[in-house]
């Protein structure tokens, strides 16, 4: 879908609300890309990759918060609804994997993203990441330019009206902010 910006038109947000990526060409200047913000938790027992992630994707433009625990994530889960949740499948207490079956038996879990972050890579392994109701895998340590390319295909297919470029991340509550 091209759309063509003229001073005259104001529905910018309604044209972005109807496609969920697009290239804008803007009269007399270059072609811009449009990507979607999208709403992501990050759950991992490990408080400095948490961190780093968080920091990562606020970059890309992206609302994002983090849990350092199954039960706190399915909490922040359960509350904001993300489009994606990053889960550590090996933590202490209730692992990754718990917390994926607990998302996909609710109903508003269904047509979440869930990326499984491990360091173990076998096909068994990757397997039982499929079997618990995770969509991908990312191998740690998790490779920045494969989890962008995965956000923007996701995001791609994500229905928000808001673009990357977001106040989201200046707010108490980021994913309110990025709601529709």
């Amino acid at each position: 879908m091209v759309v063509r910006w003229t001073p005259a038109t104001t529905d910018l947000v309604g044209a972005v609300a109807s496609a969920c990526a697009f290239r804008c060409r803007v009269p007399h200047g270059p072609e811009t890309l449009i990507v979607m913000s999208l709403r992501i938790v990050v759950i991992d027992d490990n408080v400095d990759l948490v961190e780093s992630l968080l920091s990562v994707l606020e970059h890309l433009g992206h609302a994002a918060v983090g849990a350092t625990s199954g039960a706190d994530g399915l909490r922040i889960v359960e509350d904001k609804r993300p489009d994606v949740a990053l889960i550590d499948v090996s933590m202490p207490g209730m692992s990754g994997y718990d917390v994926a079956a607990q998302i996909r038996r609710r109903v508003w879990g269904h047509g979440m993203v869930l990326i499984a972050m491990t360091g173990w890579g076998r096909s068994e392994d990757r397997e039982s990441c499929r079997d618990a109701g995770f969509d991908h895998v990312a191998l740690k340590p998790v490779d920045l330019d494969y989890l962008q390319v995965m956000l923007e295909r996701v995001g791609a297919c994500t229905p928000h009206p808001v673009p990357a470029v977001t106040q989201a991340a200046r707010t108490g509550s980021p994913f309110d902010a990025a709601r529709p």
